[in-house]
């Protein structure tokens, strides 16, 4: 998805820029590749806020039993993240999109409701309140907590390396249209939505370096990807001779933890993956990536 609004002249001179300095070779990189949560924000604190606001919400229209029992999002957050696993495990034979974290919200907010035993009977007016509350959710979902001085790092990087495109590549549903500060931070974004497959599934990362749109393609090894999650945004692309820069703030092990649930991937082995650069503040990226470009 092209971000908005989306600047034609712009992205000409972007594409013109990186095509040309590809043919002299002046330049590895042509394109970088971002995760969102845990990279750019604070997830936690983003989505406290977006639960917060919808507990309010669901509280006001009489689920008094629901809002209580989920009223810390601690308590409603491995229920989104068991049915979406749910999903995939039985995905041959039930094939549900497991990797749309909306339709997955939207499933697990109207079992709640239905559940209720304060509101019952609603019938169509409940398809309302399950709108509704979800998009007040994802209102508050916008409203990211950056971390300090993120917009501006991303910003310094353009101004440092203007031939290179920006693209978010993403398993949240966050609308970076509706994102305060984000405009003019992205060309495009490939979210699993757009995918139809999650990250660190090799096809998201392919059709991310797809949208980008440049003439010629830009292939794996004139990719950069930077993220938090070390399956998702090191080893998932490096799979593909994407290289990576890997934001670790904690510093965590290289293994297969899911730094957002904390769950072990066991599916996937990490021995023998490293990144390229690691960084441990996303302020440290342009002096990262200094090395990468050429």
């Amino acid at each position: 998805m092209r971000i908005a609004p989306f600047n034609p002249t712009r992205a000409m001179c972007v594409v013109s820029l990186a095509t040309s300095a590809a043919a002299a070779g002046a330049f590895r990189t042509r394109l970088l590749l971002f995760d969102l949560d845990d990279t750019l924000w604070h997830t936690v604190a983003t989505l406290d806020g977006a639960h917060k606001a919808w507990v309010e919400y669901i509280k006001d229209k009489g689920f008094v039993d629901v809002a209580e029992r989920y009223g810390d999002r601690k308590t409603m957050q491995p229920l989104v993240e068991g049915l979406k696993e749910e999903w995939k495990a039985g995905y041959e034979s039930d094939p549900k999109p497991y990797w749309d974290y909306t339709v997955v919200r939207k499933y697990l907010i109207r079992k709640l409701l239905n559940g209720s035993s304060v509101k019952q009977g609603l019938g169509e007016e409940m398809d309302k309140i399950v709108e509704d509350s979800f998009e007040v959710w994802v209102k508050h979902r916008s409203d990211v907590a950056w971390f300090e001085d993120a917009p501006d790092t991303l910003l310094r990087v353009r101004q440092r390396w203007p031939h290179l495109l920006f693209g978010a590549c993403s398993n949240g549903n966050v609308d970076l249209d509706r994102v305060p500060r984000a405009e003019g931070l992205f060309d495009f974004t490939m979210s699993a939505i757009e995918a139809g497959v999650s990250k660190p599934e090799a096809a998201i990362y392919e059709k991310a370096m797809a949208a980008a749109g440049l003439t010629p393609a830009v292939t794996a090894e004139e990719t950069v990807f930077i993220g938090d999650d070390f399956v998702n945004d090191v080893y998932g692309p490096g799979q593909l001779g994407i290289r990576t820069v890997w934001l670790n703030a904690d510093g965590r092990p290289r293994d297969n933890v899911c730094t957002f649930t904390g769950k072990v991937r066991a599916e996937v082995d990490v021995s023998e993956v490293k990144e390229d650069v690691m960084i441990s503040d996303i302020r440290q990226l342009p002096d990262a990536l200094e090395g990468m470009m050429s």
